[in-house]
């Protein structure tokens, strides 16, 4: 489920049950002034209403459709639209047409609904003669008949009042009822302009805004919305917010565009309304903040705005701002749908597939999913694509399934890239597989980060299924897979000689090494320490290597020397380490080149030179090797054995990124979000920062979540990335972002507060010597927060968080101290959590 974009709106006047100011009509006997109408007290209109009076019932009914004055109470609104049309009011003839056009209060009888709107057209309701014009268009209730449909509509254009015009206008511009036509509809409109109804001034500005019936002319858009915001036309300046928000036509200004979206919220525009509420969601120019974000939500969605609903029921599914309730989340969805939101219909469509709020029902849910795929949702497309492969609510169509996932996938929609490719993978119709089309589809996918993709991209490139066998590429994009968790990627590679530079499976490997192939008892060696489908077994790697390297075999030598410099399958010996990466780099083994350089580096053995650690870093860097490129980088960046020279930096650091280290884009960027020793620039240290948190790098996920969370420096906030980012540091052991998962669970930061969780871990980090959570866990314990008081573990945490030099937490020893007395509770504490860290280098 998704939230929505700022919404630029027109539509038509009064197109909710009871809404908009009624133009100028016949009226029926009673013939009072509608305007007197409109001023008096609901008590005056009831009292006129049940004496007979046909306005009053009309004005009543209209109330209690839009809760003006009274709670929106829809049984009523009906009631006193029905007597009103009892006694033929045109507007009541077309409200109650609405209802059981739609089946809103009322079960749907489009032939009894076709009559009344048809009573209300020949009345002179404007609003009915348009709908009728777009029910014989759309064959909504009746035949389709275009032609009589053009001659309904012929004769509101030619005839028409300026109202009937102007929601005429909208039928074209937006499709409705009518096949679009955004040339008529703006020609309407202008007429409509020019016969003074002022929503057809910001509707016409909004054409000009979106160039849409006429030639883009921002400038005369901006103009006409301003002037109708200006008259009043509470629309028009929603509309001028949400430009301003968005930059359509002018340059983004969130300090001209959230008072404007108030003002119109709060004067009851019911777009205005759900945009304001995604301000607040989003933290648009708004602080977030749920809770005003589901107000006005609410107050949207009971004006019968499609968009407001469909958000409401997403706070209620969601819990945010709300407390969840799946049934009002499934009611929130089911009347956005019925008002055509494509997005509530694949919600209320999962609703009843998971049984959420609603009783399962695959017919219903397939029926939903239909209605959002019709309308181009890529939601509904793939679930209805899902439908067609599993029976869900109807019988199994694979190429009704391929139909429709095709659609989404068209659409950039990435699951759906991935079904489609799946389908084609799969040998269910004549002419498949086509692993072709699959691999097309698995790249699409695999492009947009989809892991399952990846992993399916992998093992097409190794395979040589549906292009040409590419070890190397599909080892890369099963990496990718693997680290995002997808589990089949790494079971598969396990399986798979894990070298991009051999077809050679483990057994022949195997084969080939006990009859003495270097090569072959290098590659077994790797099997053997990396754990490639056997038991992880690093003193039989050290040996394969060790038989390799005696025949000159130079990446065995390589290795060889990391084994004995890190004490892997044998005891820890650095003369042994430098002999064999010496020997292994003057073979030209970039490996060893680089070992050798950091040797050199960190004086390994006595060795320390850093002219000659450079040399060998550049020997290493030449033959594309990303970490020694990432050693040069740092060497140039701090003088380290050559002149500080911060370009060169750039530039290695650069090339070490690009070709997959994942250090070299953390280190980028650190550089421009601090601007140390280059001009700070929070866009580029964004960019590097999500590289180097891609390809798992701990320190990178922390700092990413630390932005994301937070929002610094203009960059905009995303709580729920943010959170997702500390969580894969954490889960990685990282301590600050342990700390920090901790902190957002503990106050609630873009998730519901958990307790539990915030316990656990601050738990892990304080366990690593964290001081922050080791006083936060002590608050915890003290106060019995989430778990049960604990004096004994509240001292044993603020004793650690003292011995590492915390002042607050020697104080609140000092007061456990005090108060360790028969039959006294200890003084409850302020709430302490920990301040988020600022980077660092």
């Amino acid at each position: 489920m998704k939230t929505l974009p700022i919404i630029l709106a027109i539509g038509l006047l009064g197109t909710t049950l009871g809404a908009g100011k009624p133009e100028s009509q016949p009226v029926p006997a009673s013939g009072t002034d509608n305007a007197v109408m409109e001023k008096l007290s609901i008590e005056q209109l009831t009292a006129r209403a049940e004496q007979g009076n046909a306005d009053a019932q009309c004005e009543l009914a209209k109330r209690y459709g839009n809760g003006e004055g009274v709670n929106v109470d829809i049984e009523q609104a009906i009631r006193w639209f029905q007597k009103a049309a009892e006694q033929k009011h045109p507007r009541a003839l077309g409200a109650m047409g609405m209802v059981y056009l739609q089946g809103r209060g009322a079960a749907q009888d489009t032939q009894k609904a076709i009559s009344l709107l048809q009573q209300a057209a020949d009345l002179g309701d404007s609003k009915s003669q348009v709908l009728l014009a777009s029910c014989y268009a759309s064959g909504r209730g009746v035949s389709q008949d275009m032609v009589k449909a053009e001659q309904l509509a012929n004769q509101i254009a030619a005839h028409g009042t300026p109202s009937a015009k102007y929601d005429l206008a909208i039928c074209y511009l937006q499709g409705k009822g009518f096949p679009p036509s955004p040339e008529r509809g703006f020609a309407l409109m202008k007429d409509a302009y020019e016969h003074g109804i002022l929503h057809a001034k910001g509707a016409l500005g909004f054409c000009y805004l979106q160039g849409l019936g006429t030639a883009q002319d921002a400038a005369q858009g901006l103009r006409l919305l301003q002037k109708a915001a200006d008259e009043g036309d509470i629309q028009s300046g929603a509309n001028l917010g949400a430009a301003y928000i968005q930059g359509i036509g002018v340059e983004k200004n969130i300090g001209k565009a959230i008072p404007l979206l108030r003002k119109a919220a709060e004067q009851g525009d019911s777009a205005a309304q759900c945009n304001l509420g995604l301000c607040y969601q989003e933290a648009i120019g708004e602080h977030h903040d749920p809770e005003q974000a589901a107000y006005w939500f609410e107050k949207s969605a009971k004006q019968g705005y499609h968009q407001g609903q469909y958000m409401l029921g997403l706070s209620y599914y969601t819990a945010d701002g709300l407390p969840r309730d799946l049934e009002q989340a499934a009611y929130w969805f089911r009347t956005a749908a019925e008002n055509g939101d494509p997005d509530a219909q694949t919600c209320l469509g999962l609703c009843y597939v998971q049984g959420d709020g609603v009783q399962a029902d695959p017919a219903q849910a397939f029926l939903w999913f239909t209605k959002a795929a019709q309308q181009g949702n890529t939601d509904g497309q793939r679930n209805l694509g899902v439908c067609y492969t599993d029976g869900i609510g109807t019988d199994k169509n694979p190429a009704k399934a391929i139909e429709w996932f095709a659609k989404a996938a068209e659409q950039q929609d990435r699951q759906a890239q991935y079904a489609l490719a799946c389908c084609y993978a799969e040998n269910n119709l004549p002419g498949l597989p086509d692993m072709g089309k699959a691999f097309y589809w698995f790249q699409k996918a695999a492009e947009q980060n989809n892991p399952d993709a990846q992993y399916h991209l992998g093992k097409c490139y190794i395979e040589g299924a549906g292009t040409e066998k590419n070890r190397k590429l599909g080892i890369e994009w099963l990496n990718k897979a693997i680290a995002q968790g997808q589990e089949d990627a790494r079971l598969y590679l396990t399986r798979q000689a894990p070298f991009a530079d051999t077809d050679l499976t483990l057994e022949q490997i195997r084969q080939q090494a006990e009859q003495g192939d270097a090569e072959a008892q290098f590659y077994l060696g790797e099997c053997y320490r990396q754990g490639f489908d056997m038991e992880q077994n690093p003193a039989k790697a050290f040996q394969l290597y060790a038989k390799s390297a005696a025949q000159n075999y130079a990446p065995a030598q390589a290795l060889l020397g990391y084994c004995h410099h890190n004490g892997i399958g044998t005891v820890k010996n650095p003369q042994e380490a430098i002999l064999w990466s010496r020997k292994a780099a003057e073979q030209g083994n970039a490996q060893g080149q680089r070992m050798l350089g950091i040797f050199y580096m960190q004086g390994e053995s006595t060795l320390e030179n850093m002219e000659k650690a450079i040399y060998w870093f550049e020997k290493a860097a030449m033959q594309d090797d990303s970490i020694a490129q990432c050693n040069l980088g740092v060497c140039h960046l701090h003088g380290l054995g050559t002149p500080e020279d911060p370009q060169k930096a750039i530039q290695w650091l650069t090339m070490s990124a690009e070709n997959g280290d994942a250090d070299a884009p953390y280190i980028l960027s650190q550089l421009y979000a601090n601007g140390d020793k280059v001009p700070k620039n929070m866009q580029l240290a964004l960019k590097w920062i999500r590289m180097a948190a891609e390809r798992n790098q701990a320190d990178a996920q922390y700092n990413l979540g630390t932005f994301l969370v937070q929002g610094v420096d203009g960059i905009p906030k995303d709580e729920k990335q943010g959170i997702m980012w500390t969580r894969k540091a954490a889960d990685q052991g990282h301590i600050e972002a342990q700390t920090n998962l901790g902190y957002i669970y503990h106050a609630g930061i873009g998730i519901p507060r958990d307790s539990e969780q915030a316990l656990y871990w601050y738990t892990k980090a304080a366990e690593q010597g964290d001081l922050r959570a080791q006083y936060v866990l002590g608050i915890i314990y003290y106060q019995g927060q989430g778990t049960e008081k604990n004096i004994l573990e509240a001292e044993r945490w603020f004793r650690k968080a003292a011995e590492q030099g915390n002042k607050d937490a020697e104080e609140q020893l000092e007061k456990i101290r005090q108060t360790m007395q028969p039959n006294l509770e200890p003084e409850k504490e302020p709430d302490h959590t920990p301040e988020w860290p600022s980077l660092h280098l």
